[in-house]
């Protein structure tokens, strides 16, 4: 990534957006998109975050990525619709 989705700017700096239950640098970080089943949002892990992150110097913003295929699978099998 060389520009920020949100603001445009281009001083990006790459990290990694780790888990708060753990402090080992090993664990892995997971995306848990909203409006899933009741018992998905309690016990699922969700979807892992590619290990990079990035932020953006000018606004703030940080994300990541994921691959599409177990995002989509993600949330297939556990939305509400």
């Amino acid at each position: 990534m060389t520009t920020c989705f949100k603001c445009g700017g281009t001083e990006i700096v790459v990290g990694q957006i780790k888990t708060s239950r753990d402090s080992s640098w090993l664990r892995d970080t997971y995306f848990l998109p909203a409006d899933l089943r009741l018992m998905t949002a309690i016990f699922g892990k969700g979807v892992r975050l590619c290990r990079d992150s990035y932020a953006c110097v000018g606004c703030g913003t940080v994300w990541s990525e994921t691959e599409t295929g177990e995002l989509r699978e993600f949330i297939r099998e556990h939305s509400k619709a």
